[in-house]
């Protein structure tokens, strides 16, 4: 029975550290979005979670209607979807987690957004201990 107990406690204290790291990522990414809140044009976020919800959006002034949220369980191609929005004329931002994809596709998305003149910001799904 104890060993039972100190797996629930320990799936518990796993689960809390997850919402923390969760609660976290949001943060920064609504930090960094809100640089974009008047800027004509859409807002992708691409990540293993879903982060972006229309509570945060409106706490950070930034119009829900203008952002799309992916998870990775909605989208095959993370690189794929990232480099459409990239693409579209009426994309300002592109917010990807950076666990998702290897360097040299990043390093190629980083291209093409100077090239379309459209902002890619990275962020990290992992909670990073002090």
């Amino acid at each position: 029975m104890n060993l039972h107990k100190n797996t629930k406690i320990q799936t518990q204290v796993i689960d809390n550290y997850s919402a923390i790291s969760c609660k976290k990522q949001s943060l920064n990414i609504f930090e960094a979005m809100t640089d974009f809140r008047n800027s004509k044009g859409w807002i992708m976020v691409i990540s293993d979670k879903v982060l972006v919800t229309k509570e945060l959006c409106v706490a950070y002034g930034i119009d829900a209607n203008r952002v799309i949220a992916f998870s990775t369980k909605y989208t095959s191609d993370v690189f794929l979807t990232a480099q459409k929005a990239l693409e579209s004329k009426s994309c300002a931002a592109v917010f990807v987690c950076k666990d998702l994809l290897p360097i040299d596709q990043l390093e190629f998305l980083f291209s093409k957004s100077g090239q379309q003149q459209v902002h890619l910001g990275l962020f990290e799904s992992k909670l990073l201990a002090h």
